[in-house]
């Protein structure tokens, strides 16, 4: 991280008058649903991040579709991007970036979350996780998944979920998770009952 991007979170946070609990606030974070597939997917896109034999931190983005209020969003789809990663960060460039932007708008989406695995059992937010996170805007949810991703994302509860609100990511703690963090069975695409 560069020293200019540095001192803009630093007057980002000095300026942004914010309450330490949001929710004390009446602010809710946006209800996530997450199909079973986009999590099983999820873990696959992570770990594929790795080399062979060694553990990487690993990214994947969630894309899907909000309602119109932005109260739900549904991640539909995990998309892989073009990264380098080390054992202890990612990096994804304006290019592979702008690969991922137009993936998800050729299949008339919207970005839901940054998912991202780190090494050991920590899923706080660095600064960095901050900065690195895709378009944050209100709502926009950035999960960051324990052991480099080798149980899964489930329960969500292992994980550190934030979501983007006034200016800055917000942790969710594990009540508010259970609460507004959900797994939905993943529908067949196809169903023909011709046959039966």
């Amino acid at each position: 991280m560069n020293l200019i991007t540095s001192l803009r979170t630093a007057v980002r946070r000095i300026f942004t008058a914010q309450n330490d609990d949001p929710q004390e606030d009446g602010w809710a974070p946006p209800r996530l649903l997450v199909t079973e597939e986009v999590c099983r997917e999820t873990q696959r896109g992570l770990r594929s991040h790795s080399p062979p034999h060694e553990d990487h931190e690993g990214v994947v983005y969630w894309a899907g579709k909000s309602l119109p209020d932005e109260s739900t969003k549904a991640a539909l789809t995990v998309v892989v991007p073009e990264a380098t990663t080390t054992t202890g960060s990612y990096d994804v460039s304006p290019v592979a970036n702008a690969a991922v932007i137009d993936a998800v708008h050729d299949h008339n989406l919207e970005l839901v979350a940054t998912v991202h695995s780190h090494p050991g059992e920590r899923t706080s937010h660095s600064e960095l996780d901050s900065e690195a996170a895709q378009l944050p805007h209100e709502g926009y949810f950035s999960i960051v998944v324990p052991n480099y991703a080798a149980g899964g994302v489930r329960p969500y509860t292992n994980c550190g979920v934030h979501v983007y609100h006034d200016g800055d990511f917000v942790e969710l703690d594990a009540s508010v998770i259970d609460e507004r963090v959900e797994t939905l069975p993943s529908a067949p695409s196809y169903i023909d009952t011709r046959d039966q």
